[in-house]
């Protein structure tokens, strides 16, 4: 497996004058050589230099107590000449990365189209094998902080003044997202409780071994361990450039916390304000793609930042390959590009196919003679999220009368001939994440050419959405759901006001044995309330009563 950055999560847009420069050649002056870090591994407290390249790398561990972060900053590329003009840029292409002591990765920065660290794209597979801290991590982050407030001094302390002053890019690089580490957890527990109810959210466990690669020419699908993910699109405004904006990806599993950010040559989202969101999905797991064209400050020759801005975003809702070229990436003087002059402006989180995740050449098919979508389909496959909903549609991309179709596997889950005029449209929340496969066609045995549009309208209902029928009163046929719950601490978990339908609920420990179960506990929905003696990880039975129909969405919430 090739360690070129072939697939990267996201480049996103930048506007600038010039293209890229290559970078100044780095001192290659080791000051101090890395020694292997483990999970025995004890450190003093405070700040540890374990490696320092200067005007190229730093390495350092903070520990207080038992809880130790392993900070990694590398100086890449210069970045491009319009940025550089603008003292309110990075001079350079930064990397970094915070781990703690076993690996788990708390944060990760790209500046450039590709990470400077040969390793670092094929050290992401081993995040797909961990399973989370069971104590979570955002505890960690008040490390991260601290340390970011003490490098500096203890790099003067043991270098001195000089070497501290040539790593000043590294120190600005740590800096950015240390100072800002406390906000951002803030900020993301409020996403969290907006959307679930608590911060409770805590069903899931890794797939092990589930991971491609960001590299190689495979065409690989890069997978990161399952989670909730959303994305920020930021922006920045400046008299030099106009616009640049960055991406982060914000990740949400068992209580810890993981932020990717993608600078795309510029400023970073750490110092950016968040302009919009795509919102926050399960992904069983999150591919992430990149432009691999020439970079081309106004996207003709090749693809600037708001190009590869567009593409993540299209990978966040589709869960879609690109080749590296497709699209934005390589569609020359395009009336979608934005760049300097008469093409100013930024993307926006959306389907639209000027400013959006849409590219108008995405999805575009021509058939005939399909019965209505039987036969002779042009199909795609997307990956929907549980709880999710999302709008498929032909809708004001044609005049000709089509038909779509929505299969999970061999199943049709939904259908649409004239959801909008002749056109279709479909309105569909997954209650399970999969890959869906589209059969886009035409009514009857006419001829037609069409766009087919994704759009991911929200994600607010709880991913514990369910749909089920002759349940015998939750006890058989049952959607279960995992849930850890904590001694001595009370659970309310529930259907209320999350469902109009007879519900009926069954909590069952780790060993299988019924804790407790309801029917009626407020009006036909089911409550529970529990305070579980042992900690541990508890299975939730939502069904229906007796051998009725019934659908809802499962609250847990801690009192």
């Amino acid at each position: 497996m090739k360690t070129t950055a072939r697939y990267l999560f996201i480049t996103l847009f930048g506007l600038m004058y010039f293209g890229c420069s290559e970078s100044d050649s780095a001192q290659n002056n080791e000051e101090k050589s890395g020694a292997e870090v483990t999970s025995y591994t004890v450190f003093e407290p405070g700040v540890t230099i374990l490696s320092l390249n200067v005007e190229r790398s730093i390495k350092v561990a903070y520990a207080e107590g038992e809880d130790v972060v392993i900070i990694e900053a590398v100086r890449g590329s210069l970045t491009p000449e319009g940025y550089r003009q603008d003292p309110t840029f990075p001079k350079y292409e930064m990397d970094t990365r915070i781990t703690d002591r076993e690996g788990r990765l708390l944060y990760l920065r790209r500046g450039g189209d590709r990470f400077v660290g040969p390793t670092w794209e094929d050290d992401l597979l081993v995040q797909d094998s961990m399973l989370p801290s069971p104590e979570g991590n955002r505890n960690l982050f008040a490390l991260v902080a601290k340390a970011a407030q003490r490098i500096e001094a203890q790099v003067v302390a043991e270098k001195g003044a000089s070497t501290a002053a040539q790593m000043l890019y590294e120190i600005k690089a740590i800096k950015s997202f240390g100072n800002s580490a406390l906000a951002s957890i803030a900020a993301s527990d409020e996403e969290i409780i907006q959307k679930f109810g608590s911060l409770d959210v805590q069903d899931f466990i890794p797939l092990a071994g589930g991971g491609g690669s960001l590299a190689g020419d495979e065409n690989e699908v890069t997978d990161f361990s399952r989670g909730y993910y959303f994305l920020g699109l930021h922006e920045k405004t400046t008299l030099v450039i106009a616009h640049h904006t960055a991406t982060r990806i914000h990740k949400y599993n068992a209580g810890s916390y993981t932020y990717f950010d993608f600078c795309n040559h510029g400023t970073c989202p750490s110092d950016m304000t968040q302009d919009c969101t795509l919102s926050m999905v399960e992904k069983p797991d999150w591919a992430a793609y990149t432009c691999q064209t020439d970079y081309d400050a106004f996207s003709n020759d090749g693809h600037n930042c708001h190009d590869d801005s567009r593409v993540q975003m299209a990978s966040f809702v589709y869960g879609k390959t690109n080749t590296g070229s497709q699209y934005w990436c390589g569609d020359g003087n395009s009336s979608t590009d934005f760049s300097a002059g008469t093409e100013a402006g930024y993307p926006t989180c959306s389907d639209s196919s000027r400013s959006g995740y849409n590219h108008p050449d995405m999805y575009n098919y021509s058939e005939t003679n399909t019965n209505s979508a039987l036969q002779y389909t042009t199909n795609y496959s997307v990956v929907l999220s549980a709880g999710a909903t999302y709008t498929i549609s032909t809708c004001d991309t044609t005049d000709d009368d089509t038909y779509l179709r929505l299969f999970n596997g061999t199943t049709q889950v939904s259908s649409s001939d004239d959801g909008c005029g002749l056109q279709s449209k479909i309105t569909y929340t997954p209650t399970h994440t999969a890959t869906y496969s589209i059969h886009a066609g035409c009514y009857g045995s006419g001829s037609c050419t069409a766009k087919v549009n994704v759009n991911l309208v929200s994600s607010n209902p709880s991913p514990r959405y369910y749909v089920e029928s002759n349940t015998d009163s939750a006890q058989q046929y049952t959607t279960n759901y995992s849930v850890s719950l904590t001694a001595g601490k009370t659970y309310e978990i529930a259907t209320c006001d999350n469902s109009s339908t007879d519900t009926f609920l069954r909590l069952f420990d780790s060993a299988g044995s019924q804790v407790t179960y309801s029917d009626d506990g407020c009006g036909l929905q089911s409550k529970m309330t529990v305070t579980p003696s042992v900690s541990g990880t508890f299975s939730i039975h939502a069904g229906c009563y007796g051998s009725s129909s019934c659908n809802g969405t499962v609250v847990v919430t801690q009192l």
